[in-house]
C-alpha cells in the first residue's frame, strides 16, 4: 500500500494549499462549518452513503485522482443539504493573521486521515463511539480536500492525507478515537502543520460569514 510508509526518514512537508486547492477547500468548507451539525449529520450521512463503495479502492491503492473524484462526488450531494440547513449557534473563536488582523472562525478542529494506512482493527471506532468507522475513517460528509507530498517508500510514491472538519459537538469523540488509533492513519492538522492551520484559519477564510 502506498501510504504504509517507512518511519525511518521523515517525508517532505506537505505543501501549502495552492490557488486551486484553496478555492476548493473554501467552497466546500464554508457552507459546512457554519451549519448546525446535529441537524445535518443524519441526512448528510444518508446522502453520501452511496459513495462508500469507492472507499475500498482507496484502501487498496490510494491515488490522488481517486481521492479528488470522491471529494467532488461528496460535495455534489452535500451542497443541497447544507443549502437549506440551519446555521450553527456555537460561539466563534477569534483568530489573527500574520499581520495581526482579527477575524472569527467557528469552533471546531481540522483532522487529517490517511487512506490506506488502517488495519481495520477498530480501536478508533470503539474509542470514538462510532465517529470513526472500523477503517479509522471520519464521516464522509466532513471530507474536504486532499494534501499530497513525496513519501519515503520509493521513487514516485506519494503520501496522501484527506483534511476533514470536526464540528464542535464531535471534538471529544474525535480526540478519543485519534488517541486510540495506532496505525498512523489519523492526526489533527495542528499536529503535522502549523502553517496549514494558519492558512486555513486566516488566509483561506478571511471571513467565516456567508
Amino acid at each position: 500500500m502506498a501510504n504504509l510508509l517507512s518511519r525511518k526518514d521523515p517525508p517532505e512537508p506537505f505543501p501549502l494549499f495552492d490557488g486551486a486547492s484553496r478555492a476548493r477547500f473554501q467552497a466546500r468548507a464554508r457552507p459546512l462549518v457554519n451549519k448546525d451539525w446535529a441537524r445535518v449529520a443524519r441526512p448528510l450521512s444518508r446522502a453520501v452513503s452511496e459513495q462508500e463503495s469507492l472507499l475500498e479502492e482507496l484502501e487498496i491503492e490510494p491515488s490522488l485522482v481517486a481521492v479528488q473524484d470522491l471529494l467532488d462526488r461528496i460535495d455534489r450531494v452535500r451542497q443541497p443539504i447544507l443549502a437549506t440547513a440551519p446555521h450553527a449557534t456555537a460561539p466563534q473563536a477569534e483568530v489573527r493573521d500574520a499581520a495581526g488582523r482579527s477575524s472569527t472562525a467557528p469552533a471546531g478542529e481540522w483532522l487529517c486521515f490517511w487512506p490506506g494506512r488502517s488495519l481495520a482493527t477498530g480501536e478508533a471506532e470503539i474509542a470514538s463511539r462510532g465517529f470513526f468507522d472500523i477503517r479509522d475513517r471520519p464521516p464522509l460528509g466532513l471530507w474536504l480536500e486532499v494534501m499530497s507530498r513525496r513519501g519515503v517508500a520509493g521513487p514516485g510514491i506519494f503520501e496522501l492525507a484527506v483534511v476533514c472538519f470536526v464540528p464542535t459537538a464531535e471534538i471529544d469523540r474525535a480526540h478519543a478515537g485519534r488517541d486510540a488509533c495506532a496505525t498512523g492513519s489519523l492526526a489533527f492538522l495542528e499536529e503535522i502543520s502549523d502553517a496549514h492551520v494558519r492558512q486555513v484559519e486566516t488566509f483561506v477564510f478571511p471571513s467565516w460569514r456567508d
